[in-house]
């Protein structure tokens, strides 16, 4: 109940931010972030095995409240994936095809599907050339749209696992970069950001399964 009360205030607040998008000092971004993420565990029967690589598409908007500090928020498409190997017997694997007893040490790969809201403050140097380095850090709700696995001896492939991911998961990121101007308020944007899982992201059936990753940032900011 407390995860879903963080993330309900945080798309609330993302909505009323956007709402102010007629306020003064506003700029807006688009950007594809090509990405790895992994899964982490705190359970002695899972494991984490191994990275996946992923993507997220979507804007971004800055309502800067300072010359060089702001307010970030935006909206993307994000495709989280990893491996899970599981280190005991009698764990099961429900999909939407049925229902598959998971062997020790076997492999379950899933991706998962989300709208993210972030809620950020971002902190800008002055220009030096065309160049703007820049550092953000805060917190990125996730609403999970579809989610599928794959599993090697079972023949799970790309079945769907929806009902297995969590309808939220809330995690942090810190990240940095440069924005290169083109002329006036528009800039090619490069940075990277860590993200790192708070809340459980996948129902393995015990503990808390949560998703990191690490994004390449390229976007255009208006």
């Amino acid at each position: 109940m407390k995860q879903f009360t963080v993330v309900a205030m945080l798309f609330l607040c993302a909505t009323l931010f956007a709402s102010s998008a007629m306020a003064q000092g506003m700029r807006f971004g688009v950007f594809f972030d090509p990405q790895i993420s992994w899964f982490n565990s705190d359970h002695k029967d899972f494991d984490p095995n191994g990275p996946e690589f992923g993507y997220r598409i979507g804007f971004t908007a800055d309502n800067f409240f300072a010359e060089r500090y702001a307010f970030s928020t935006g909206l993307s498409i994000n495709s989280l994936s990893g491996n899970i190997r599981y280190a005991a017997d009698g764990y099961s694997l429900k999909t939407n095809d049925g229902k598959y007893s998971i062997a020790k040490n076997a492999n379950v790969k899933a991706r998962i599907q989300y709208l993210s809201v972030p809620l950020e403050l971002k902190f800008k140097t002055i220009e030096i050339g065309y160049n703007t380095f820049y550092v953000h850090m805060g917190l990125t709700a996730h609403a999970r749209y579809k989610a599928f696995a794959w599993e090697k001896w079972n023949d799970i492939s790309k079945e769907t696992v929806t009902a297995r991911a969590e309808p939220f998961f809330l995690s942090y990121q810190i990240g940095g970069g440069i924005e290169h101007s083109l002329g006036g308020p528009t800039a090619l944007q490069l940075g990277f950001i860590y993200s790192g899982g708070i809340s459980n992201a996948f129902d393995t059936g015990s503990g808390k399964i949560s998703l990191s990753n690490v994004s390449l940032r390229l976007g255009i900011i208006f």
